[in-house]
């Protein structure tokens, strides 16, 4: 585990927040929160590219056909207009909607700025999961 992951364990732990190493997988750090709209939503923090890189990814927000594809592509781009911090956009291989954010971040301050971003992107997720949803209904 490298300098700037421990640091960023240590300070979610420190908040009382669920956050653990991923099995099998050197670098990197995950945690799962509740909002209003969504439920059980992952956030992966990758440290993989060295300290003072973070990324964080959220994968399969949502599922939908393949027919609503053109339909999605514009749901990112409009919530990509409307949220800054994150950016959301269509995984073709499984027609799914991920959402991620990358940081530069400093080693002595690793720990608030990732909890910070992570809370940041749960709380975007869960006011985007609504409008996902009623494009996949529609």
């Amino acid at each position: 585990m490298n300098t700037t992951m421990k640091m960023v364990k240590a300070y979610f732990e420190s908040k009382g927040f669920n956050c653990r190493e991923m099995e099998g997988r050197e670098g990197i750090l995950w945690s799962e929160g509740t909002g209003d709209n969504i439920r059980d939503a992952k956030i992966i923090l990758d440290f993989t590219a060295g300290d003072g890189y973070v990324s964080f990814r959220s994968y399969n927000l949502c599922k939908f056909s393949a027919d609503k594809k053109p339909l999605m592509y514009k749901v990112c781009s409009d919530m990509n207009g409307t949220f800054k911090w994150v950016k959301f956009f269509v995984d073709e291989s499984d027609n799914t909607i991920t959402c991620r954010d990358d940081a530069i971040i400093q080693l002595d301050s690793a720990g608030p700025e990732c909890y910070e971003l992570t809370m940041r992107m749960f709380s975007i997720m869960d006011d985007a999961y609504p409008v996902m949803m009623k494009a996949v209904w529609q």
